[in-house]
């Protein structure tokens, strides 16, 4: 009897002690259920919104209207809060924590990406979005996010059933422990309380020894007249309301109102039949409030068999009741996650029958539970004919424990003979001995994603055709216009070298015609003038300012040869030929003319003539729109470059606006520099007047090249 109390106050101190370790552990694993609820529920919204971004910008480069940019506008936002929230559900978690870090860079790219066609479909049109679309880039870049993503959603997901399995079986051995321990306690009390009567029976002295046995067995100890309407508590632990006097209200003082009922039909019952009383119901604690107890209660007889009284105990049993309900709520958790989950979740023995149909298994697949459970793979016909083989070779691994977890994406049949692609996360769970219990699959339909993939991928092939098209015909229109420009570029140089030739025979002819027979003539009129004045004709007067009239045209003349045919560039090169410019424009216009410089040996003939036009066409354009007071040309070689420039003080130069047309001199500059391989720049001086600068390489050969000019000319 001793060995039964002392086993029995173990077990009620083992039963408090595993309530209490237990419950905190429920608690626990709750808590981190609901959080990666949330981690999951964080990694659906981070893909989302890359999808509507990306949607965004598909609608806008198909239709080009700017509405359809809205989802794209409004996941630029949303994206930074996604990954600033997931970094922080995800801080325990360092594995998680490095796949966001790998994430980032590639939702960044992507970003610009998408950014960088819908930029270049307004700048550039569609053609030039679309060459970046065909590269893939982005393509690969979602690839990359979605692989990711789905790694980082399988752990998760695998971290919640894990979790929830763990919680339910947590549950599950706190209840089983506590009814263990509550029958194993029910036993020795029982046992003690029929080894007690029977010492009783025997030795009414034993009394106080049998109430100190039930004392310690029991939170309260209690007697009861024989039709129960009054009891008188015994000992108790301050557990349950109690009071030192016998209690005719003790049903309404100590019982839950809602109990009443039933407590009262099993009393009369009891009494009827004489038998043992035992009841589990809710009683108030000593602090108000309510608890449950298990109560037993026996009859004592006298030797007519008629009661006398009756002996009971009663212990406290609300842990056991708090475990029940907190499993009973983990559960009903557990139920509600499975079936409000857009997954379908199906577990399987380890025969690969289906023990569990939950989630949107029956609305993906169309097979209710009761049709399901209890059938194969084979039998529910689930897979796609073609892709057995993997779904085979997956199995085979999960079985034979070469991998605990499997990602599988793979066509299945609907019940109705639908097609869908449905992408399958595979858990194995093991006993503590290492043998397989079940497999867990969390499946998601992707048919949606499918069809979208390759729309996509026919829409590129679409557009690659496109562009091939289209750059064949712009190729051709190139090839067109390059031919045209290379013909209005010969056309060009030609007229420019029938001018220069036409200019040459101008001077020669005004040099050799005219400038001899005004020289003759001048000779003539001088001979005139001087008989007429040795005559003392009238006329004489006359015949000398014909005379000075004939000097100067002649000089006019030679100055137009000159001008038309730059004799002094062949007889002493550019500098004697600027020279002579120099000297004609002073002696013309009357105002300085200054040439500074050194010796330009190294300049080539060709060349030397097209510096020389651009110097004379600079200086007519001085003198014609800026009216100087000085005009400076300089020839030098530097560094490798021949520079010439000639600067005057005049009005100044203003650039010509966008959309006018320039001035057929300074178009010439530029073209004949083009000529040469030269560059021309025109700009206002920094103290007024305008500055033309021509530069050309020292290497520079003939005729060739390109020109870099600041303005228009």
């Amino acid at each position: 009897m001793k060995l039964a109390i002392v086993v029995a106050l173990a077990v009620l101190a083992i039963i408090s002690w595993q309530w209490q370790r237990h419950r905190s552990a429920m608690d626990k694993s709750s808590q981190w259920a609901a959080h990666t609820q949330q981690v999951i529920s964080q990694l659906d919204m981070l893909l989302s919104d890359l999808k509507d971004a990306e949607t965004g910008q598909r609608g806008f480069l198909l239709t080009g209207d700017e509405s359809y940019l809205e989802p794209y506008q409004q996941a630029l936002g949303q994206l930074a809060q996604d990954q600033a929230l997931l970094k922080i559900l995800t801080k325990d978690n360092p594995r998680q924590q490095q796949r966001l870090t790998l994430m980032e860079p590639l939702i960044r790219s992507k970003l610009a990406e998408l950014k960088e066609t819908i930029d270049l479909y307004a700048s550039s049109g569609v053609d030039a979005a679309n060459a970046v679309v065909l590269t893939g880039r982005g393509k690969l870049l979602m690839d990359d996010i979605r692989r990711i993503t789905a790694a980082a959603l399988a752990d998760e997901k695998q971290l919640l059933i894990q979790r929830s399995l763990a919680n339910q079986k947590a549950a599950k051995n706190t209840v089983m422990t506590v009814m263990l321990g509550a029958g194993v306690s029910g036993v020795l009390l029982l046992t003690a309380f029929v080894f007690l009567y029977r010492e009783i029976t025997s030795h009414q002295r034993s009394e106080e020894r049998f109430r100190a046995l039930v004392t310690a067995t029991s939170d309260v100890v209690f007697q009861l007249n024989p039709d129960w309407s009054e009891m008188r508590p015994l000992d108790d632990r301050g557990i349950f309301a109690s009071t030192e006097r016998g209690s005719r209200t003790w049903h309404q003082d100590y019982n839950h109102p809602e109990d009443h009922p039933r407590i009262m039909a099993m009393i009369h019952e009891a009494i009827r039949t004489k038998s043992v009383f035992e009841s589990e119901h809710r009683v108030r604690h000593m602090d108000g409030s309510w608890g449950w107890t298990v109560a037993r209660v026996i009859p004592i007889l006298d030797k007519h068999g008629e009661i006398v009284q009756w002996f009971g105990a009663a212990g406290d049993v609300t842990a056991r009741k708090q475990a029940e309900e907190a499993l009973r709520e983990s559960e009903e958790r557990l139920r509600l996650q499975i079936e409000m989950s857009p997954l379908a979740v199906i577990e399987w023995d380890k025969d690969f029958i289906v023990t569990r149909w939950a989630g949107a298994a029956e609305q993906m697949f169309g097979w209710s539970a009761a049709e399901a459970i209890g059938r194969t793979v084979t039998d529910l016909t689930l897979v796609f004919e073609d892709d057995l083989p993997i779904v085979e070779n997956m199995m085979v691994k999960l079985l034979d424990g070469v991998t605990r977890q499997a990602t599988l994406t793979n066509r299945n049949l609907a019940k109705d003979g639908r097609v869908i692609h449905c992408s399958w996360n595979n858990s194995v769970l093991h006993d503590a001995h290492g043998r397989l219990i079940s497999t867990l699959s969390l499946v998601e339909d992707i048919t949606e994603q499918t069809q979208t993939d390759e729309e996509i991928r026919q829409f590129n092939v679409t557009l690659g055709q496109r562009v091939i098209e289209r750059t064949m015909e712009l190729r051709e229109t190139v090839s067109q216009l390059e031919n045209e420009i290379a013909e209005r570029q010969r056309l060009e140089r030609e007229i420019l070298e029938v001018s220069e030739r036409e200019q040459n025979r101008l001077g020669q002819d005004l040099h050799d015609n005219l400038g001899q027979q005004l020289a003759g003539i001048g000779l003539l009129s001088e001979v005139l003038a001087n008989r007429l004045k040795a005559e003392s004709h009238p006329s004489a007067a006359d015949a000398i300012q014909l005379k000075t009239y004939l000097a100067e045209s002649i000089s006019t003349s030679r100055n137009l040869a000159r001008s038309f045919y730059p004799v002094e560039l062949e007889r002493g090169g550019l500098m004697l030929a600027l020279k002579d410019l120099a000297l004609r424009t002073e002696k013309l216009a009357k105002i300085p003319c200054i040439l500074t410089g050194d010796d330009d040996g190294e300049i080539e003939k060709s060349a030397g003539i097209h510096l020389y036009r651009i110097a004379q066409e600079a200086v007519i354009n001085a003198l014609k729109h800026a009216k100087p007071g000085t005009i400076v040309i300089d020839c030098r070689t530097l560094n490798g470059t021949h520079t010439l420039s000639i600067t005057d003080d005049g009005s100044g130069y203003n650039p010509p606006q966008e959309g006018c047309q320039t001035g057929m001199g300074l178009y010439i500059l530029q073209y004949r520099a083009r000529m040469i391989g030269a560059k021309v720049d025109v700009r206002r001086g920094a103290s007024g007047g305008c500055v033309v600068t021509c530069t050309l390489p020292v290497a520079t050969p003939g005729i060739a090249g390109q020109t870099d000019t600041h303005h228009v000319l």
